[in-house]
């Protein structure tokens, strides 16, 4: 509620682009047309990777696909964004920062990847993940410091 106690339902930009790094990208190119080059940081807020076994499914309604299609509608759309950057940009020139948020469901440490789950627990839980992220993706981050460290004559200035 806001602070007249008012009741109203929000969306985020998720359900339009859930991985927003192509609407950035023409964004940037609307704004930069005589860049030759873009420097491209993209990070995820977690990606799911819950299995749905055939026994359990095989008999589900609408009702029972509705939460397991919207994980799978709003991956597949941040991963196709992500395969078509991959496609047109070097590993120079985009970086895309995910972390897996599935985990064995008997894993204590693992965050639950509910949308809605921000207690205290569950955000330390995304705060360890999140840690393991940058210990893992060291080297690209490195690299991506570098990049932005060094002048580069054909990079768009996206200072203003």
């Amino acid at each position: 509620p806001n602070a007249e106690g008012d009741r109203f339902p929000i969306v985020d930009g998720g359900v339009f682009a859930n991985n927003p790094v192509m609407c950035a990208l023409s964004s940037a190119r609307v704004l930069y047309p005589e860049a030759t080059r873009f420097l491209i940081v993209s990070l995820g807020t977690g990606e799911t990777q819950r299995e749905i076994p055939y026994e359990e499914a095989k008999n589900w309604g609408l009702l029972q696909w509705a939460r397991p299609l919207l994980y799978i509608l709003f991956d597949g759309v941040s991963d196709a964004a992500d395969y078509h950057m991959k496609q047109m940009f070097s590993r120079r020139d985009y970086f895309r920062f995910q972390v897996d948020l599935s985990a064995d469901i008997d894993d204590r440490q693992a965050p639950n990847d509910d949308m809605d789950d921000a207690t205290p627990e569950n955000i330390a839980k995304l705060e360890a993940v999140a840690k393991a992220l940058l210990k893992r993706e060291k080297d690209n981050l490195d690299r991506l410091v570098q990049q932005l460290r060094t002048p580069m004559t054909d990079k768009a200035d996206l200072s203003g």
